[in-house]
C-alpha cells in the first residue's frame, strides 16, 4: 500500500550573511494537497521552498519528507520565479532536459511532453528556442518541464508571475488539474488565486512568528472570483498583509 506523502517542517532557522530569514518555523501539510503560502516581500518564501527542495541548507530544526530527512527521496520539483531553459535547446528538448541528463528519452517521455505543451498551448512552438518566446511563454515551458518530471512533491514559486491576466486563469486552472494526485506547495502574492486553486492556505509574517491558516469555505477548488465568501475573504487578507490586521486565521504552532 502506497502511503500519502506528507512534509514536516519542524523549528527550521536560516540565515544568510548573519542576517534572519526564517526562525523557528513549523508546520506540517499531508498529499495530496495544493498549498498556497502568501506573505509580504522579504519574508521568506522562495527561501522556504528553496529549504524544503534542499537546495538551500538551513541552520537549525528538520524537514521530513514521508518521515525521511529532506534531501531524502522523494525528491522534490522545484519551479523557480527565473527563467532557467537553456539557450541551444528546443522548446520541447528543455521540457525533457531532466530525462536528457538522465539518458532516459525515450518515445513515451517525448510524447508525455507534447502533451504537456499542449495543454500549456505552446504545442505549435515544440520547435522554438527561449530566445523567440515571451516571458509568460518560458514560463509555461518552465511549468510543463516541473511536471513532466512526476515528482510526488512540487514546490511552485509564482509559477504564473509573468503571465497576463487571462492565461495566468487559464494555466492556474490547468495546473490544479494535473496536480490533483501531488502535494503542491506554491508560493503566491496573488490572494485572489490562491482563494480560487488551494486547500489550505498558509500566511508568513514579517516578525518571524508561527505560520498562520485561513479558514476556507466548504467550496472545493477551482472556486469562483464572484462567490459572496471568496470577495469578502480576498479582501481580509489583502488588509492584513498591507497592515496585519487579525483575520480569521488559525495559528500554525
Amino acid at each position: 500500500m502506497t502511503h500519502p506523502l506528507s512534509v514536516h517542517v519542524d523549528n527550521i532557522s536560516l540565515h544568510i550573511n548573519n542576517t534572519p530569514i526564517l526562525s523557528d518555523l513549523s508546520f506540517s501539510v499531508p498529499s495530496p494537497k495544493f498549498v498556497a503560502i502568501l506573505g509580504p516581500s522579504g519574508v521568506g518564501k522562495s527561501s522556504l521552498l528553496h529549504t524544503i527542495s534542499g537546495t538551500l541548507p538551513f541552520q537549525k530544526g528538520s524537514i521530513l519528507i514521508n518521515q525521511r530527512l529532506s534531501p531524502s527521496p522523494p525528491l522534490a520539483a522545484l519551479l523557480t520565479q527565473h527563467h532557467t531553459l537553456l539557450p541551444w535547446f528546443d522548446i520541447l528538448n528543455n521540457v525533457m532536459i531532466g530525462f536528457r541528463l538522465r539518458g532516459k528519452i525515450s518515445p513515451d517521455v517525448r510524447q508525455q511532453a507534447s502533451q504537456l505543451l499542449e495543454k500549456v498551448g505552446l504545442l505549435h512552438h515544440a520547435s522554438s528556442y527561449p530566445h523567440a518566446l515571451s516571458g509568460g511563454m518560458q514560463q509555461r515551458v518552465m511549468l510543463a518541464r516541473t511536471l513532466l518530471e512526476h515528482q510526488k512533491l512540487v514546490l511552485l514559486d509564482e509559477p504564473f508571475s509573468a503571465l497576463d491576466a487571462i492565461t495566468r486563469h487559464q494555466i492556474g486552472l490547468t495546473a490544479r488539474e494535473l496536480l490533483q494526485d501531488r502535494l503542491t506547495l506554491m508560493v503566491t502574492h496573488d490572494p485572489l488565486e490562491a482563494l480560487r486553486l488551494a486547500d489550505q492556505i498558509l500566511i508568513m509574517t514579517k516578525n518571524h512568528g508561527p505560520l498562520v491558516e485561513i479558514t476556507l469555505p466548504n467550496i472545493p477548488p477551482p472556486r469562483p472570483h464572484s462567490h459572496p465568501e471568496i470577495i469578502s475573504l480576498h479582501e481580509q487578507i489583502l488588509q492584513h498583509l498591507l497592515h496585519h490586521h487579525p483575520i480569521s486565521l488559525n495559528a500554525h504552532a
